[in-house]
């Protein structure tokens, strides 16, 4: 079995740890801790990649850029 928990590391109490013995008894367990990037998400999968691609190139697009005076921003 596996389990992923993401969370803000300030969030960890002892009810995760609770938790985790109860899901897995008396099991050998290996707790991997690691900072969560979120590209490394975002890039995990083709349809992810070729979205953020057209995203990157929408930003040279002049038709879809929007320009707007500081009064219309306020």
């Amino acid at each position: 079995m596996t389990a992923i928990y993401r969370l803000p590391a300030d969030q960890i109490q002892e009810t995760l740890l609770r938790s985790i013995q109860s899901a897995f008894g008396s099991q050998e367990i290996e707790i991997i801790v690691r900072n969560i990037d979120d590209t490394d998400h975002l890039l995990s999968t083709q349809a992810n990649r070729e979205h953020l691609a057209q995203a990157i190139r929408n930003l040279d697009d002049p038709k879809r850029k929007v320009t707007l005076s500081l009064d219309e921003l306020s």
